[in-house]
């Protein structure tokens, strides 16, 4: 595979072993004789025929780079909502009946709900929406965002999910939102490392060393290294508790 794609082993390994965790492909690992080996199954070309669905939110990601994470900026907020309107369709797909078929349908609209709603919800944790004055009263989307409209937006998408419960322009945790709100930092390694996921297609068809071959002293790219550490700190604080 690597001499047909032109592809660098390492990486694409570990590409491969990612459609095995989703149960997309099988692995076989001989230890004997260090080898290791991938075939497809009976869910491999349902799942490959749906791969075009991915296309939007790996746009998203690849857009979200030239913005800062923690301002809400209105760019890829107006992508993440009309992503988001795809999803709340099932992107135009009538679930099958056939019961394979049909988690793998549902499978990948997680996954897409996954990058609609895991950064939101790690960059809302560092900029302060799960301070206890917010999760536990009332509040108005003026009160967190200077860009309170838009912000208002996609308070509605998380209320839509059930987040929040709205009355009169004011929100409100609802007990899945607080859910959600109070393991915040457990999503925040996951999402710290976008930076890496974006350079997916240098790492495995291109340059492996794309996120290393840095001048000394140069700020680490691989990595959201504010988030990742915060994620820690809040680990070691309800570790504590």
């Amino acid at each position: 595979m690597t001499t047909k794609f032109k592809a660098n082993e390492g990486y694409l390994n570990i590409a491969l072993r990612g459609l095995c965790s989703q149960g997309w492909l099988i692995q076989h690992v001989d230890n004997q004789n260090n080898a290791i080996s991938y075939e497809t199954n009976e869910e491999s070309e349902i799942a490959f025929n749906y791969f075009y669905l991915f296309e939007d939110v790996t746009d998203l990601l690849q857009l979200s780079e030239d913005y800062h994470p923690r301002k809400f900026e209105i760019e890829p907020f107006l992508r993440l909502e009309s992503i988001y309107k795809k999803y709340k369709t099932n992107y135009g797909i009538k679930l099958s009946n056939e019961k394979t078929r049909r988690n793998i349908e549902e499978q990948i609209l997680t996954h897409i709900e996954g990058v609609i709603v895991g950064p939101t919800l790690v960059n809302l944790g560092i900029t302060g929406m799960f301070h206890k004055y917010f999760m536990e009263s009332r509040f108005r989307p003026e009160e967190f965002h200077e860009n309170h409209q838009e912000f208002d937006k996609l308070l509605k998408i998380l209320t839509e999910l059930g987040w929040f419960d709205e009355k009169n322009g004011a929100y409100v945790f609802t007990d899945i939102g607080l859910f959600f709100a109070k393991r915040a930092s457990e999503y925040g390694v996951t999402v710290s490392y976008i930076p890496t996921l974006r350079k997916l297609d240098n790492l495995i068809f291109g340059d492996p060393l794309i996120l290393k071959n840095l001048a000394t002293g140069s700020e680490e790219i691989h990595v959201d290294r504010e988030m990742n550490i915060w994620e820690v700190g809040e680990l070691i604080v309800h570790t504590l508790k």
